[in-house]
């Protein structure tokens, strides 16, 4: 499966929560998220186990549950860039990295990103640039990096003018 159909996959979940929420009477008005009981009446179509990685590169979303679009990120291996460029994310929940071993550029130009989520690092090997010019990075989780092989510039250009908090590595 490629990219492109995987998120006409996304697209058609997304569809599918759409219909079920009007089909429950509510009209929906806003986010998703707003319907909130509808939407876990939805049964969640999976993600096949080979799925390639899903990439929200450049996308102008703020903030992001991937258990509410139906992204289970349990076996995915390959993060790099998955969330690059997305200027205006603050957020994100449901993140399951224990499989990953790639997480380079994976937040890189997040300028809106102030706390960096929680997730399991124990299989990471590349780190590089994970943090490439989160300008506004302030916090950032304890993170396992005893397998990390390539950590160069894990926070390169990012907001180290700040008072940044850096559980540690």
């Amino acid at each position: 499966m490629n990219t492109a159909e995987y998120l006409v996959q996304l697209i058609d979940c997304k569809e599918d929560m759409k219909s079920a929420i009007i089909e429950k009477g509510v009209t929906p008005t806003g986010g998703l998220s707003t319907y909130a009981d509808a939407i876990r009446e939805i049964p969640q179509k999976p993600i096949p186990l080979n799925s390639p990685t899903i990439k929200f590169a450049y996308s102008t979303i703020s903030s992001i549950d991937l258990y509410e679009i139906g992204l289970n990120t349990e076996n995915y291996i390959d993060m790099d860039s998955m969330f690059y460029a997305c200027n205006n994310l603050i957020s994100i929940k449901n993140l399951y990295t224990s499989s990953v071993k790639d997480m380079s550029y994976m937040f890189g130009r997040c300028y809106d990103l102030t706390h960096a989520p929680e997730m399991d690092t124990t299989n990471v090997i590349d780190m590089d640039s994970m943090f490439y010019e989160c300008q506004t990075l302030s916090y950032v989780p304890l993170y396992e990096a005893g397998n990390v092989e390539n950590i160069n510039g894990v926070f390169d250009a990012a907001a180290l003018h700040n008072e940044l908090i850096v559980m540690g590595f």
